[in-house]
């Protein structure tokens, strides 16, 4: 019992405690990296398992009967009975507008400006 009460405990034990205190220190910057790390990874699988969920949708509405149904429309022109379709075709021969407008590069600034607003 007076070995506890001894100076010499004391300094031991002040010893230890100075030594655990300093390993924990030497540790914090490796301890603040992995939980990093486990943060990191913790959100790729998030991201993963999100991205997963979103595929298994696509998959299904590949499966499904709307998805060959719309298919079939763009590709094969199908259609239902009594159902019509009209067909928009391109005009080639049309000029595109912008060729149709003026060059107004040599104009001054505010007839340029005039001229963007109210035409």
């Amino acid at each position: 019992m007076k070995f506890f009460q001894s100076p010499i405990f004391t300094v031991l034990i002040l010893g230890v405690i100075i030594a655990l205190g300093a390993s924990s220190v030497r540790l914090w910057p490796r301890r603040v990296t992995v939980n990093n790390e486990i943060s990191n990874l913790e959100n790729r699988i998030t991201e993963a398992e999100n991205s997963r969920n979103q595929l298994a949708k696509l998959i299904d509405y590949f499966h499904s009967d709307a998805f060959l149904e719309q298919e079939a429309r763009l590709r094969l022109n199908y259609k239902k009975p009594g159902e019509k379709v009209a067909f928009v075709y391109r005009d080639d021969e049309v000029e595109p507008r912008s060729s149709v407008i003026e060059d107004t590069r040599n104009l001054p600034n505010l007839e340029q400006w005039w001229r963007w607003l109210w035409q």
